[in-house]
């Protein structure tokens, strides 16, 4: 949630378009995949790097 949130502080919510919001879930989703995968509960969020490494591995 806080991934979508952040899209959302940086585009603002009125000029967020269907690709913005494509994009803002398809990150929010990668970041979920990895903190899944991580013991542990506010020091497990990636870093912005990793997720967008996630991201073009696909």
């Amino acid at each position: 949630m806080a991934c979508v949130l952040n899209a959302v502080l940086e585009k603002g919510l009125d000029s967020l378009t269907e690709d913005d919001l494509h994009e803002m879930l398809r990150f929010a989703n990668a970041a979920s995949s990895i903190i899944t995968t991580r013991k542990g509960a506010l020091k497990v969020m990636p870093k912005r790097e990793e997720i967008i490494s996630v991201l073009t591995k696909e």
